[in-house]
């Protein structure tokens, strides 16, 4: 404890924590600012505890709550960049759910797999499906009963098989340049027990789809 009290020990604490302090307002990033200002609280921080005759309780009393503030704010600043890191191809779905943050959006991404349209079947009618997919580029073609309706990339396919279980009762296919993200069933479902920010969001969704295929009068591929 001499040592740290050792005056030069101070000096040096002191005037680094005043050239943090003075260097945080040359970066242009805010977040740079935040995180030097933090490291300059810090030292001065510790000079007000450990300088003779203190601690400086005066002083320490007004730099605790703004440490605390700061290192809020620079919590809240990289939770936004993080958005920031979605794939531009998993925008859309990200931008739609709305409630998640950029970290559970990516936990529920990494579970899925992409596919790419091939004028295929994505489901078939009378079959149980095995994947719910969410369109993100193009569109999808629903067959239901001798009608047929053309959905654009924002909306899933197969939500009320995925919820209700069963068979779907409309065939789904997926043109060339159209692409789909999906998640098997289970896997879906094991991770929205889990999680229950994840479970809100894809209820909610889910909810919201299906009103605007019934305003649409879309054919609904459960």
């Amino acid at each position: 404890m001499d040592l740290l009290r050792n005056e030069n020990f101070l000096f040096i604490v002191y005037n680094a924590g005043n050239l943090l302090a003075f260097l945080a307002f040359w970066p242009p990033s805010i977040l740079h600012l935040r995180l030097l200002m933090g490291g300059s609280m810090l030292l001065l921080s510790l000079y007000f505890w450990l300088i003779p005759g203190g601690p400086l309780a005066n002083a320490l009393f007004w730099m605790f709550p703004q440490f605390i503030i700061n290192m809020i704010m620079i919590a809240f600043i990289y939770r936004e960049k993080r958005a920031h890191l979605i794939p531009e191809s998993q925008r859309l779905l990200f931008d739609k759910l709305q409630v998640l943050t950029p970290g559970q959006f990516k936990t529920l991404a990494s579970k899925a797999t992409q596919f790419n349209g091939t004028d295929e079947a994505i489901l078939v009618s009378g079959t149980s499906p095995t994947h719910l997919h969410f369109l993100l580029k193009g569109q999808a073609l629903i067959y239901k009963q001798g009608k047929s309706a053309t959905v654009t990339a924002g909306t899933f396919l197969g939500e009320i098989a995925f919820i209700n279980g069963g068979n779907a009762t409309a065939t789904v296919t997926l043109p060339r340049g159209s692409e789909s993200i999906a998640w098997k069933h289970q896997e879906l479902k094991s991770l929205m027990q889990k999680d229950g920010a994840i479970d809100i969001a894809m209820r909610g969704i889910f909810n919201r789809d299906l009103a605007t295929k019934v305003a649409s009068s879309i054919p609904i591929s459960n």
